[in-house]
């Protein structure tokens, strides 16, 4: 799964849901998680200090990176921003549509607390994780 940068907001200021409750579980028990470049670069501009940004950047180095040539995932990513912006779908954050991108190129769920993910899945098979009610 693809923690998005909201999930990893609410965990890291300890704002528990069912969403940031998951990555803690995945996090504190070895389980994979993935991480792309634009949600890496979104968690690292967050840090208010070198102290924070040197231990996230040790943490998040060792999660599962999803690489990709940049260029083919941005001609990806505005792939996905024409067609729903032909649809009147209207996303305004650019790094949404990069994250979607490894996310349907590696073929793995999102994880959010961000409408966004769900408009583009209403378009594209974006995986959405949806956490069971209890």
């Amino acid at each position: 799964m693809i923690f998005d940068t909201s999930i990893w907001i609410y965990f890291s200021i300890s704002i528990l849901n069912k969403r940031s409750m998951l990555l803690k579980e995945y996090l504190e028990n070895d389980i994979k998680v993935n991480l792309c470049p634009p949600i890496l670069q979104e968690i690292l501009q967050g840090c208010r200090d070198i102290d924070q940004f040197s231990g996230l950047k040790y943490l998040l180095s060792n999660l599962e990176n999803l690489i990709s040539d940049h260029y083919v995932m941005s001609i990806k990513a505005a792939e996905i921003y024409f067609t729903l912006r032909k649809k009147s779908i209207i996303i305004r954050k650019p790094n949404e549509f990069l994250i979607a991108a490894h996310a349907l190129k590696f073929d793995v769920p999102v994880v959010h607390n961000d409408k966004d993910f769900d408009a583009i899945a209403t378009i594209f098979p974006l995986k959405i994780y949806h956490p069971k009610e209890l």
